[in-house]
């Protein structure tokens, strides 16, 4: 890609030692970094990585299930809570390997049990009250499992 003049039209590579998509940008004058933005030959544009948006919508409480298709990033904002919230991760069109993440920002004393909602049922985690925190999940194909999870300094 780099030691080929751009095309003259957006355009959208897979470049085979970078396994993530690049689109290229007629006229872009931004520099040439290996991972980010690809230049070409002849300084006609360049290749940028395309970005996966995948935050969904802030979680509020009247949020019972999440789902991959509502985004793998989730947000629980500062006061959003106003007393325990249960969460359940959702199989509906979860492939084997999809993740959630679920970040709480909100520090009131409420809980945030998490539980899945595949065949085995049953809690994974619970975001523990006054502290903000994460938790990260992935789909076996069956179920959800916990990945990791922490506090947020």
């Amino acid at each position: 890609m780099r030691s080929s003049p751009g095309p003259i039209a957006e355009e959208y590579a897979l470049p085979l030692d970078l396994p993530q998509p690049f689109r290229f940008a007629v006229g872009s004058t931004l520099v040439d970094d290996g991972r980010a933005v690809l230049g070409c030959s002849d300084s006609s544009g360049a290749w940028l990585r395309v970005y996966d948006a995948d935050k969904g919508a802030d979680i509020t409480a009247a949020t019972t299930t999440l789902a991959v298709g509502d985004g793998a990033w989730r947000a629980i904002p500062v006061a959003a809570l106003v007393a325990n919230l249960q969460l359940t991760l959702s199989t509906t069109n979860a492939r084997k390997g999809a993740t959630l993440e679920v970040v709480r920002l909100d520090v009131g004393a409420w809980t945030v049990p998490i539980t899945n909602g595949g065949a085995g049922a049953g809690l994974l985690t619970t975001l523990p009250l006054s502290a903000r925190s994460f938790a990260v999940f992935y789909f076996n194909g069956v179920d959800w499992e916990p990945r990791r999870s922490g506090l947020l300094l």
